[in-house]
């Protein structure tokens, strides 16, 4: 059985992690955007990068509050851990993402060295 204590600190831990995932995607993306928009003249394509970017922010937003109330040890609250193996796949694609977006910066410097 868990502690007030420990409820209180995941909770408190939950809404943090929240807060900067919220943080991460309205400001935090939206100043990069600011960024690449004068480098990257396709909106389309840098759009597309934003969202890959808050889908990806969201993810491990989402992942990080299943593995904080996964410390409760609590039989209710442990339900929530069905979701973990999607959460996995979803993070190993990550990786890709990253590859991609590497590429991206690449070709996108190798165009703007000529």
């Amino acid at each position: 059985m868990a502690t007030t204590t420990l409820w209180v600190t995941t909770i408190i831990s939950g809404v943090l992690v929240l807060i900067a995932g919220h943080i991460s995607i309205t400001i935090i993306l939206q100043k990069l955007k600011d960024f690449l928009s004068p480098v990257v003249k396709d909106e389309k394509a840098l759009s597309a990068l934003m969202t890959l970017m808050i889908i990806l922010i969201a993810v491990l937003v989402l992942k990080a509050e299943v593995d904080l109330f996964a410390l409760l040890q609590n039989e209710t609250v442990n339900l929530i851990n069905v979701i973990k193996p999607g959460l996995d796949v979803i993070l190993s694609l990550a990786k890709y993402v990253g590859y991609l977006v590497l590429g991206f910066l690449v070709i996108l410097g190798l165009k703007y060295y000529k």
